[in-house]
């Protein structure tokens, strides 16, 4: 029987961006969109929300939210935005580090099995580490480990990086993955 592997590359490096978690009721935009005055399609458009700009959602109005985009309120059609989850400070019960991949490297060594936490969506799945040069390489551990992977990234694989808190033995260390 033949097996299909997954390979996937990790990086591990300081970036507050990979850091910060999402506020409290925060939404990515899904698609560009515009922000009218009042919730109903032909109401005036007070702004315009760029494709992954994060807004505080205020409030919902029917099939739309009440949103704040840079001191603008106004209403986005739902289905336009991605509700993120609620921010979250550690992950495994390890507060969240930001270190460079000179000292990561020697945390998650070939062989080393890791939680891997998605900034974005909330899920968790697991990987292995099969080589650790420039950067780590990984694999998930098992099929629905790649289900949910791919599910992190819409259903499709792609090189865009997301980022993961990445759980190995006991540490939380902020990471991209793509």
């Amino acid at each position: 029987m033949k097996r299909k592997l997954s390979f996937i590359a990790i990086t591990l490096f300081a970036s507050a961006v990979y850091c910060s978690a999402a506020k409290a009721e925060t939404a990515r935009v899904a698609e560009n969109a515009s922000v009218r005055a009042l919730p109903d399609p032909k109401s005036d458009i007070v702004a315009f929300a760029i494709l992954n700009n994060e807004v505080e959602v205020l409030g919902v109005a029917g099939d739309y939210y009440n949103v704040s985009l840079g001191g603008t309120s106004g209403y986005i059609k739902s289905d336009l935005l991605e509700v993120l989850p609620p921010p979250v400070k550690s992950f495994n019960g390890a507060e969240v580090e930001l270190l460079d991949w000179a000292a990561a490297k020697n945390i998650f060594t070939i062989g080393v099995d890791a939680a891997v936490y998605d900034v974005y969506s909330g899920k968790v799945y697991y990987v292995r580490s099969f080589s650790n040069g420039l950067h780590a390489d990984v694999e998930p551990v098992t099929t629905e480990d790649t289900r949910i992977l791919k599910e992190t990234f819409g259903g499709v694989w792609s090189w865009d990086p997301r980022p993961v808190w990445v759980n190995i033995n006991g540490r939380t260390i902020a990471a991209s993955i793509n």
